[in-house]
């Protein structure tokens, strides 16, 4: 009798999670509603380890003038639009490029060809962000060879200032406790060093409905918000929904990207124009 009551329970997780998925519902991996493969302190853990054997990751530009380009939720499969964002990179002459989570499935298949692809296109200066799928079929392997890290920062170097971007792991839709101290000393320490400071989080903060997948905690949030506000965060950029949205909280905008997953109507890319005086951004549609 238990273990009839247990296949139904089960059976009715898999059959909600299905049904409360938001957009990111194909190419799914049931297993990783129940359980990860490796712990979000685990993956942090590991990127700590990387970042301390290679050199920081820096961007130098010869203007105070540069622009960023930044997509999310690609889900290769297809690249007809990663290619198109690509090529838009090298035409405008981008200073770098921030692929904000959900890139892959989790496949090796899909890693395999996002890097092939970045290496037939000779993108320079594109960095990858964890989101939930990245995690999906036992992703985090094929993540971690081939980009390393998935809590990292950026330094852009001007002639005259420095900026940060601070890339998160929240692709179990929470920091953990260790990933979260490294973030709040990270900001207190250090955020008065830069002018502008921007942070990569996948999950959207104002996310409204509740999925299976990498729903992030209230209270994480919170706290979240008030660190940014107490160390002037000027900008969080996410994903995971596939809407675009902006909203404000303190001295910090926050928006969330459009899907870029091809055939996608609505989708985009956001270019970021940054200078000594604002931060400018514009969608770009793909349709």
């Amino acid at each position: 009798m238990a273990t009839r009551l247990l296949k139904i329970v089960t059976i009715f997780i898999l059959l909600a999670g299905a049904l409360l998925l938001p957009s990111c519902i194909a190419d799914v991996d049931f297993t990783g509603f129940i359980r990860s493969t490796e712990s979000v302190n685990e993956r942090f853990e590991k990127s700590k380890e990387y970042n301390l054997q290679h050199e920081p990751q820096r961007i130098i530009c010869n203007n105070d003038d540069y622009k960023l380009f930044f997509a999310s939720d690609i889900h290769i499969g297809g690249i007809e639009n990663l290619r198109e964002i690509f090529r838009q990179t090298k035409l405008q002459a981008a200073n770098g490029l921030f692929l904000v989570g959900d890139i892959v499935s989790g496949k090796q298949e899909d890693y395999d060809l996002l890097v092939q692809t970045i290496e037939y296109d000779s993108i320079n200066n594109c960095y990858m962000q964890v989101g939930n799928h990245e995690l999906y079929f036992e992703g985090w392997k094929w993540y971690k060879e081939y980009f390393g890290t998935s809590v990292y920062t950026v330094e852009i170097i001007t002639p005259t200032a420095k900026d940060l971007i601070i890339c998160l792991d929240s692709g179990g839709g929470t920091l953990g406790n260790l990933q979260l101290d490294w973030l709040k000393q990270l900001l207190e320490e250090s955020r008065s060093n830069y002018r502008h400071c921007i942070i990569l989080h996948h999950c959207n903060f104002f996310e409204s409905d509740f999925s299976t997948s990498a729903t992030p905690f209230s209270e994480e949030l919170y706290v979240l918000m008030d660190l940014f506000c107490k160390n002037n965060v000027d900008m969080v950029i996410m994903g995971h929904v596939h809407i675009s949205s902006e909203e404000n909280f303190g001295p910090t905008r926050y928006l969330c990207l459009d899907a870029a997953i091809d055939g996608y109507e609505g989708a985009s890319y956001l270019v970021l124009d940054c200078s000594n005086d604002y931060l400018v951004y514009q969608y770009h549609s793909l349709d």
